[in-house]
């Protein structure tokens, strides 16, 4: 019997050497990989976190680690392009207010210096004007601002689009006369109709003519056409410097194109968000917007889905 008892006594000195050489290796595995963790946390590295063991779950535990940090990496880069883009915004938000505001401040001191009733009547009417300026920028803001929420979305119904793009383009009688402009528009006969917002497309198009009005050299060209499942608005212009328009650019918010599309008195009353908000808001509502360039006539389309308004009363 007293072999046994000297067979279990070296089993369990074989065991114990056994399991303090897992410990030593186990805490020495733990170490290295909280050194490691260290470092990438100093450096901002894209090292990884390696095991020398796969024991005890070691290379689980590595792969869930460089999973954590993978989304972290991930996350630290979405911060710094949210500040960014937060850091370009309040530049633009300067330049354009500081502009109108300046302009303001101009004809105020003119104003107050004025000793003739007619002057003074000239430099109020400019004042009055530049103030409709700044309050079309800050509106311009507030929307594209609302637009970008995730959480916002508008209540769609049935609306007609040939009425909206004749109530648009009238509105924009007066300041086509004044430009010796005459647009080419191509109304479809037939009544269509998309879900959509009204307030929201009359916006839309809004902005989609006065680009064109603004920004185009003549001929410009208004049409909105009727197809088996689809209804197409389009708005076209010839434009000078065509060469300097980046066309993956234009619903950039604050994408100007240097002075390519921004020439005059356009140029100190616009933000640079029409387009931007023209694509956000018919995104909000389903619909498709793009701009094409060819030669020099440049185009802003967007593409509705039809539907049948005497189904949608029935529904």
């Amino acid at each position: 019997m007293e072999w046994l008892w000297i067979f279990a006594a070296v089993c369990m000195s074989v065991m114990a050497a056994a399991a303090g050489s897992i410990m030593i290796r186990y805490r020495r595995q733990m170490k290295s990989i909280c050194r490691q963790l260290q470092f990438i946390k100093s450096h901002q590295t894209n090292m990884k976190v390696t095991a020398d063991s796969m024991w005890f779950g070691m290379g689980r535990l590595a792969d869930e680690l460089n999973e954590l940090l993978v989304e972290s990496e991930e996350k630290r880069r979405e911060v710094q392009t949210q500040e960014k883009v937060i850091r370009e915004t309040v530049a633009n938000l300067s330049h354009d207010i500081r502009t109108p505001l300046t302009s303001l401040d101009g004809y105020v001191q003119l104003l107050e210096e004025a000793v003739s009733g007619e002057d003074q009547a000239r430099y109020i009417t400019i004042i009055r004007k530049r103030l409709e300026s700044l309050r079309g920028i800050l509106d311009e803001l507030f929307l594209y601002a609302k637009l970008q929420d995730n959480a916002y979305q508008p209540e769609l119904t049935c609306v007609e689009l040939n009425r909206i793009v004749y109530d648009t383009v009238f509105s924009f009688y007066e300041d086509c006369k004044a430009r010796g402009l005459e647009p080419r528009i191509t109304v479809c006969e037939e009544r269509v109709y998309t879900n959509g917002n009204e307030m929201m497309i009359g916006r839309m198009l809004l902005n989609m003519i006065k680009n064109s009005l603004e920004h185009g050299r003549d001929d410009v060209r208004i049409s909105l056409e009727a197809r088996e499942r689809q209804i197409v608005f389009s708005c076209a212009n010839r434009t000078e410097n065509a060469e300097q328009i980046d066309i993956d650019r234009v619903f950039e918010r604050f994408y100007r194109a240097d002075n390519a599309r921004t020439t005059g008195a356009s140029a100190k009353s616009s933000t640079g968000l029409g387009l931007a908000i023209a694509r956000s808001l018919a995104e909000k509502m389903g619909a498709v917007m793009s701009a094409s360039l060819d030669g020099d006539v440049f185009t802003v389309t967007v593409v509705f889905d039809r539907i049948d308004a005497e189904q949608e009363k029935r529904r």
